[in-house]
């Protein structure tokens, strides 16, 4: 993936551009995707980057302000008996390392976030026998509804994450999906540290909506279907899709504690000797997607020999 240059940066922040200068203004309608504006002032939203509040309204940000703050997390230094930032080894109370043109959000949240959640579609169980489920060996039934392993990457808008790529790997690892997705508002951030994504790219990529990846996704995915990936709620989310048969890898493996989730990085070094995420490009969603599934089958794997090997000693 190729770098983010100056270019790609000042692009990226092109619709702040537009930012109005009056408190709370609306931004213009855009069909069905756009909210309607709201009569009541808006709730204080806290930046997950610097944790600071900031306020937007009907897509429309109160202010422009710069958002200083660190993309690594604080780590323990024994040796300096202190807590230190690992994106640049400065102590706790260090400003920020990095600088943003805005302040982001999530906008996951129902009650603040309302608009988001519309257009939601639903996995639905198949009246009949399905086709046969992409990427499976032709030793399976057709009937098997399909095990499959995604991953997105997400850009911010006002409005929070909103979903830019799509990949899906089917049981046997091959890569059957892939979808760069125009969002439905203005992306003040494209995130590229993680997304992968310029503003260059995305202009030249995405030629799919949000709607049109659903009904994709439709085509072969059943309520039956097993998904997998990780931190998956976020995925389902950004699609706007609500599936329950899930497996969560950040849940199945909780190498941190009962509520402490273990990075996809991590787990793949440890149970895969598998080094991934480690471009400064960003993250690869077809390796994620692919890791997710492989950790899976490890750990059936596993869970199958040690329920024969019970199942044997029992027996004698």
């Amino acid at each position: 993936m190729a770098s983010t240059s100056r270019e790609d940066r000042e692009s990226s922040s092109s619709p702040l551009k537009r930012v109005a200068s009056e408190p709370f203004a609306s931004r213009p309608q855009n069909g069905d995707h756009s909210p309607q504006p709201t009569s009541t002032a808006p709730t204080p939203k806290k930046c997950m980057r610097c944790s600071k509040p900031f306020f937007v309204q009907d897509g429309v940000y109160q202010r422009q302000e710069e958002c200083h703050y660190h993309y690594g997390k604080l780590k323990w230094n024994a040796k300096r008996k202190s807590q230190f930032f690992e994106c640049c080894d400065r102590p706790r109370r260090a400003g920020g390392c990095e600088r943003a043109d805005v302040h982001v959000w999530k906008g996951l949240t129902f009650v603040n976030n309302k608009h988001y959640f519309g257009n939601i579609v639903v996995t639905k169980v198949p009246k009949r026998s399905q086709p046969a489920s992409v990427g499976l060996p032709s030793t399976i039934s057709s009937s098997f509804p399909g095990v499959y392993s995604m991953d997105a990457e997400m850009a911010f808008t006002a409005y929070g994450l909103e979903l830019i790529r799509l990949s899906v790997v089917a049981l046997d690892g091959r890569h059957v999906y892939e979808a760069y997705v125009r969002p439905d508002n203005d992306i003040v951030d494209y995130n590229t540290r993680y997304s992968g994504l310029s503003a260059r790219e995305l202009e030249a990529f995405a030629k799919k909506s949000l709607k049109e990846v659903q009904n994709d996704l439709m085509g072969f995915l059943s309520a039956n279907s097993i998904l997998i990936g990780h931190g998956l709620e976020n995925d389902l989310r950004v699609l706007r899709m609500v599936h329950q048969k899930v497996i969560d890898t950040s849940i199945v493996f909780l190498e941190a504690g009962p509520n402490k989730r273990t990075s996809l990085r991590f787990l793949a070094k440890r149970y895969l000797q598998k080094d991934i995420q480690s471009s400064r490009f960003g993250h690869d969603s077809v390796e994620d997607a692919l890791t997710c599934m492989e950790l899976m089958l490890m750990k059936v794997g596993q869970d199958l020999t040690k329920t024969s090997t019970t199942t044997t000693i029992s027996s004698h």
